[in-house]
């Protein structure tokens, strides 16, 4: 437990403490002042707690009393002050005014900040060209809550610019190893050069074009016809 929340803990068990000895005082006071009204001041019940009520100056509250009808008046205060003030608790209701019809709204660069890679900005997934999520935390010194996957499924139609706008931009990141399959063989053009001069080892699978292709003999591998 955190020193704030024991020091919290604390304030609430010394508050109630002297708030029930407090509210069991005033029940145990009353009670004693009622039944201790003389029958020439005061005959029926109602009449000495209306008696009671109107000199209340001269009521001693002390000392306490911890037995007989002063005990049950003080404890049935205090019963129904815990009542009251349990009710109060848990109905209490989360009133948020200017949200009556929700409060969704779009994300800022300021909520996402946190999810970032701000030291090392290759090692991010980007999202748009402000927004980027954490890629590699080999260390894993990122808290739980901020830790992200980062699938991605990415829907357009053809030429609607999914490859030029999110595989190129994030494969120019250079975080990692890639597997890409480039159906139009675009991509291999246009970042290939920019990765063996990064000093990535590029290999190649065209079923098309077989002399662009990496290949190997797998007769080479066979030593005997057994």
């Amino acid at each position: 437990m955190e020193k704030e929340q024991l020091k919290h803990l604390i304030w609430r068990v010394v508050f109630s403490v002297f708030g029930g000895l407090l509210v069991y005082g005033v029940g145990s006071g009353l009670t004693r002042a009622v039944y201790a009204v003389k029958p020439d001041e005061a005959k029926s019940m109602i009449d000495k707690v209306l008696y009671v009520s109107n000199n209340l100056g001269n009521v001693a509250w002390l000392p306490l009393t911890f037995k007989g009808k002063p005990f049950v008046g003080g404890m049935i205060l205090l019963a129904v002050v815990a009542l009251v003030v349990l009710y109060a608790l848990t109905n209490k209701k989360n009133y948020r005014p200017g949200e009556e019809h929700g409060s969704a709204q779009w994300g800022t660069h300021k909520d996402i900040l946190p999810y970032e890679d701000t030291k090392n900005p290759d090692n991010n997934l980007l999202m748009t060209a402000t927004e980027k999520l954490y890629l590699n935390d080999l260390e894993h010194k990122r808290p739980m809550k901020l830790q992200r996957n980062q699938f991605v499924t990415v829907i357009g139609g053809a030429g609607s610019g999914k490859t030029r706008t999110v595989v190129v931009p994030n494969l120019l990141q250079r975080s990692s190893s890639y597997v890409v399959t480039d159906t139009k063989g675009q991509t291999l053009k246009w970042v290939g050069n920019f990765f063996e001069k990064s000093g990535y080892k590029i290999k190649v699978l065209d079923l098309v074009t077989r002399e662009h292709t990496d290949h190997f003999n797998v007769f080479a591998y066979i030593k005997n016809e057994d």
